[in-house]
């Protein structure tokens, strides 16, 4: 399904070039935590890089440091020369924590980037696909720099909906890693009625600095733990860097697509850099996923969408996934059905033969598609396409007080045609986190690398 992963890839630069205009990631530091997942399936690990980029136009030194590994340093990355870091594939690498470990800590997992000069640093990866078609889910993770580090956060995740008919792959966590020495850790405000994969946290959870720690939950184990994680609050003594989300998961209030799942992962920012105000722009997805996550973090948090009330949250930790109607257009599932739906432009495979047209597998009524692995052959032909190739939607949210927010990303139409039929697209969606608007976005945006 190389179009997919195509389309997996455009997404991915767009959410990491939306992040990198965001927040100040632009640093000499970057700590990247480990991310957990079952490792099995759709959620086993396939190929990983770090990549880092700057609009440095003289060549500096960057290391990486893997955990508990060997540093390995490039004395050449520039603005025309960035450096992208093959990690490894599979589940016995620095970037992966496997939840069958059996444990929660560990002093082998994740990476410290060093640089002379500023840098950009994010994490990719693939999973679950086969020899022949790798690569179904895709996630990123955007390292924030030292401006990502901090004492308090809280979690967001996909909210994974379909209660326990839910994939066994699918997986919600949080990942912390310590900074500095003697680091006491300490997690709260878990949904009642959640099963932890492994052993629950503990109280004041020491921590030395290169040792991460992981808390999980396989949101098909009980209904609390399909959302069960979001709103977690994490506090440290000292500054930590955190990653959430969910690997894999769904962001649908309702089963679709015969359990499509994806990585939804970020690398998150503390308290004292969330705010009031959030712009969320639409992706290409049906309403069911493209549907913005907000976490409270003060009790009574008034929530309002475009102007309007839209509803109050009562306690820090609870949140709401307003509704896709809000951005003001709608695109449901239930409207893309069938082979003659507008979004079924049609496909070729790698191996020339599955695809169109009209009705699957009707091969003697193939008139030629609209697209080959993604790609236009003819723009005119997509513009029936909904959303439109050339269209933009955006939610203005305010809150009473300060919010954690987190946006999930549509990456394929409902009524697409994929080799397995008509796609609803809940099975290619990204979640990234969200600043607010504030005074210190960058006014450009400078080799990011693809």
């Amino acid at each position: 399904m190389s179009y997919l992963k195509n389309i997996k890839l455009f997404i991915l630069l767009i959410l990491f070039i939306f992040s990198i205009n965001s927040f100040s990631q632009f640093s000499k530091t970057h700590y990247v935590p480990p991310l957990a997942t079952q490792g099995f399936s759709a959620s086993e690990p396939e190929d990983q890089y770090i990549y880092i980029s700057t609009p440095n136009e003289n060549p500096i030194s960057v290391t990486i440091f893997p955990i508990g590994g060997t540093p390995i340093t490039n004395d050449e990355v520039s603005n025309s020369n960035p450096w992208p870091y093959y990690i490894g594939n599979g589940n016995n690498t620095n970037l992966i924590a496997l939840t069958s470990d059996n444990d929660n800590k560990f002093d082998d997992k994740g990476f410290i980037i060093e640089a002379d000069d500023l840098v950009y640093v994010s994490a990719r990866l693939f999973s679950g696909g086969s020899f022949d078609n790798p690569g179904f889910q895709a996630g990123s993770v955007v390292s924030k720099g030292l401006a990502g580090l901090g004492k308090e956060f809280r979690v967001g995740t996909f909210v994974n909906g379909g209660g326990n008919n839910v994939s066994n792959t699918y997986l919600n966590f949080v990942s912390v890693l310590a900074t500095e020495d003697n680091t006491t850790l300490n997690f709260s405000d878990f949904d009642q009625g959640i099963e932890f994969v492994n052993n629950p946290p503990t109280s004041d959870i020491i921590l030395d600095t290169g040792e991460s720690y992981i808390v999980a939950l396989a949101a098909g184990a009980t209904i609390e733990n399909t959302t069960g994680l979001i709103g977690t609050l994490v506090i440290a003594d000292k500054p930590i860097a955190v990653n959430s989300g969910s690997f894999n998961g769904s962001n649908t209030s309702q089963q679709q697509d015969g359990g499509g799942q994806d990585i939804g992962i970020d690398q998150l920012a503390a308290v004292e850099r969330i705010g009031t105000e959030y712009i969320f722009v639409r992706g290409i997805g049906p309403d069911e996923v493209e549907r913005p996550l907000i976490v409270a973090h003060e009790d009574n948090t008034d929530v309002y969408v475009n102007g309007n009330l839209y509803t109050t949250i009562p306690f820090a930790g609870d949140y709401v996934s307003i509704e896709s109607i809000e951005y003001g257009v709608s695109y449901l599932i239930d409207d893309f059905l069938g082979f003659d739906n507008v979004n079924n432009d049609g496909q070729i495979g790698d191996d020339g033969v599955w695809g169109p047209y009209g009705q699957w597998g009707d091969f003697g009524n193939d008139d030629g598609p609209e697209s080959i692995n993604g790609i236009p052959i003819n723009p005119d032909a997509n513009l029936d396409d909904q959303p439109g190739l050339s269209e933009s939607s955006s939610m203005y949210v305010s809150t009473s007080k300060p919010v954690f927010a987190y946006q999930a990303f549509g990456g394929v139409r409902p009524g697409t045609l994929s080799q397995y039929g008509i796609t609803g697209g809940v099975a290619n969606v990204g979640l990234f986190f969200v600043p607010p608007i504030n005074c210190q976005t960058p006014k450009i945006v400078k080799n990011i690398h693809s």
